[in-house]
């Protein structure tokens, strides 16, 4: 084969190698990694970074069966009152499934899906319950800040962003050994670590003077909002 052969054939098979990739559909895109839960702070982090990349499954394998969220008297007591048979983690779960996917909440309403979720939490690192065994049980306490961007309701153009900042929440953790009503997914070992009870401390709502912000707030409100 001559050399211009040779060439015209290199180029043809190029041009068919990058026909070929201008076909391939575009990849899904990859979702970040997540903490492990088999730390106590592992699981803290673990617990935000769930919620904030709405993953259901990962988020509901966090919470024990007996798990239980206790709403904030000072800041929200019409939902202490309402959930005063207590919220468990189908309420936990149902509200994130919402605010991740849509859906219906209790009142009938429709509930669009957040466009985005950025929350922090100051410290991370949990330390010894104070009344239960140490070995076993952690507890955070934590100052919690962030927002959640909702897209327009009509008639309006404009998003909504849940903003909370100032809010003080109680985190609870046990070892997998010494946890309740774990499910078949939720290794029940001294090697990971759930949420039994969460509880919202928040005394006063901090509020923004940002026009397109649902003022005065709480996390706990949001989760109230979209059960």
């Amino acid at each position: 084969m001559s050399c211009a052969a040779r060439a015209s054939l290199s180029l043809l098979v190029a041009f068919l190698v990058l026909a070929g990739c201008s076909n391939e559909p575009s990849r899904p895109e990859i979702a970040a990694s997540l903490p492990d839960n088999q730390t106590p702070q592992n699981t803290a982090l673990r617990l935000m970074a769930t919620y904030e990349q709405k993953r259901a499954s990962e988020y509901r394998d966090l919470f024990t069966g007996d798990f239980t969220y206790e709403f904030s008297n000072f800041t929200d007591p019409v939902l202490v009152a309402r959930w005063s048979g207590g919220w468990s983690a189908a309420d936990e779960l149902a509200s994130a499934h919402h605010l991740f996917q849509g859906g219906f909440n209790l009142d009938g309403q429709i509930q669009p899906a957040a466009t985005s979720i950025d929350i922090a939490l100051s410290p991370t690192l949990p330390v010894s319950d104070p009344i239960r065994d140490s070995t076993t049980h952690k507890v955070l306490f934590a100052g919690v800040a962030g927002q959640i961007v909702i897209p327009p309701t009509s008639p309006s153009t404009d998003p909504v962003t849940f903003v909370f900042a100032g809010n003080r929440n109680s985190l609870y953790l046990v070892r997998g050994d010494s946890a309740q009503g774990l499910s078949s997914s939720q290794p029940a070992d001294s090697n990971h670590w759930y949420i039994w009870r969460w509880v919202d401390e928040t005394t006063t709502y901090i509020t923004s003077p940002s026009p397109r912000t649902t003022e005065g707030i709480t996390w706990g409100r949001v989760k109230g909002i979209y059960r």
